[in-house]
Parts: structure tokens; sequence; C-alpha cells
């Protein structure tokens, strides 16, 4: 007995989606198979089995990409979690009312104008800092301050005098508490330290008067008793003290 299949083709993607595959019957036979039917269904089998192989290793191929896509975009994504370090700008501001900003990177302290207004920016929101500026004495600057936080800080220092001619200061951002400042995440940050210096002329610093010194005088108790006031020696002063003494013991009597 012949009988006339034919063995349909299919994709891998059918494979995967579980498409069953089915045997039919042609009317113009692809294959002639001679022989008892069972060996006709053995080939079909063998056949069905390496397109069954074959969709599954397309799919696990498949998975294996999906897992490295996945995983370059989770390295790109750490990345980009990378803390960005803190940098400190410092700007004054001009006799005409603008802002110029100081240039830190010649490696010597820029010289700025003479000003009762310098502003400090940040790049980055930090907390649990302070902002002082310090003189060549290496003493605190009085100033009033007004800070402006956000996704950076904007921190300006008014002084009550404008900053002396020659002169070089120190501006630093530091811990309020604790070791380190810290970032919007938590993350410590290095301190800031920028030194700058004013232009022109060097301002001598205003004089200090001294405090007056009062003489004190030592006046001993018998010099009190009028009549020992005019005595010119020791040697008369102990004779009339002993004299007054001696009528103030008759009196007594």
């Amino acid at each position: 007995m012949r009988l006339n299949y034919c063995l349909r083709a299919v994709s891998p993607r059918e494979v995967h989606s579980g498409t069953v595959v089915a045997f039919t019957k042609s009317q113009a036979p692809i294959v002639r198979l001679g022989g008892s039917r069972r060996m006709s269904r053995s080939v079909c089998l063998a056949a069905l089995a390496g397109v069954l192989f074959g969709g599954i290793l397309v799919s696990c191929n498949r998975q294996t990409n999906s897992v490295t896509t996945a995983s370059s975009e989770a390295a790109d994504g750490e990345v980009h979690r990378v803390p960005e370090l803190l940098v400190l700008s410092l700007r004054h501001q001009l006799s005409d009312g603008g802002f110029a900003v100081a240039d830190f990177d010649g490696g010597v302290p820029p010289q700025i104008e003479s000003t009762r207004l310098i502003e400090a920016t940040t790049n980055v929101p930090v907390h649990n800092y302070r902002i002082r500026v310090f003189d060549e004495a290496d003493r605190a600057m009085v100033s009033d301050d007004v800070a402006t936080e956000g996704d950076h800080l904007d921190y300006q220092i008014h002084f009550p005098t404008p900053l002396q001619a020659g002169h070089r200061y120190v501006l630093l951002l530091d811990a309020q508490t604790g070791d380190s400042i810290l970032d919007a995440q938590g993350r410590p940050q290095p301190e800031q330290r920028l030194e700058f210096e004013v232009a022109g002329p060097r301002e001598k610093a205003p004089a200090v008067a001294p405090a007056s010194k009062k003489r004190r005088r030592r006046r001993h108790g018998l010099l009190l008793i009028p009549e020992l006031r005019g005595a010119q020696s020791k040697v008369e002063r102990a004779s009339l003290a002993g004299n007054l003494l001696g009528q103030d013991a008759k009196e007594a009597d």
C-alpha cells in the first residue's frame, strides 16, 4: 500500500508560539514512501523532531540576547549614578552694579574689585554646610548672609564695609556638624576653600587706640591724718604718730 504524505515546513516563530504541526495529504506528492505505514510515520516524526529542536535553539538564542541587552542597560545605569563632585564658584558685585566671576584655574589667587557683596554658588544641592569669609589674621568676617537652596546653592554675603584693597581673604565651605558636607543623596562631599585678593594698593588697617592706663596711687593709712600730711620725712611722721597715739591714750584714761 502506498501513502502520499507532505510535510509542511513551519517557521521557528510558529514552533515557539505553540502552533501544531500537521501532516496533510497532498495530491502532488513530494516524496513517495514505500514500505509499511510504520516506516513512513517514523520518518515524519523524525522530521518533526528536527523542526522542534531548531525552534528551541532559536528561542534560547533570543532569550540570551535579551539577557545581554538587559545587563548592558543595567551597567549603563550604574555609570550614570556615579556621584557628581562638588564644585564651588565665586562672583562679586562691581561698582556699576554688575557681577564678575572669579577665575580660580590660574593657580594663583584671583583679584577682585573692592566690594561689599560676594556670592558663592555650588553645582549640586548641599546639606549640613556653612560658609564663612576669613581675613588675613584668620578672623571670621562680620556679614549678613542670604542662602537660596534648590537644585544648587546660591549664597550671598553682604559686608558692612567694602573689603580692603590689597588684602587677601578666604571663603570656606565646610561641614556645619560632623566631618563632611552632604549632597542631596546624603553622600559626603569635600570642603571647598577659595582664596582671593582685592585689587589696588594695600590699605592700612584702622589704628586701634590703646587703652588708657590709670595710675594707681598707694597711700598709707596714716597719711589720711591731717597732722601727718605736712611731715617731710619718715622720722618726723613716726614722731608725730607717736605723739598722737600718746594723746589718744591720755584721753582714754
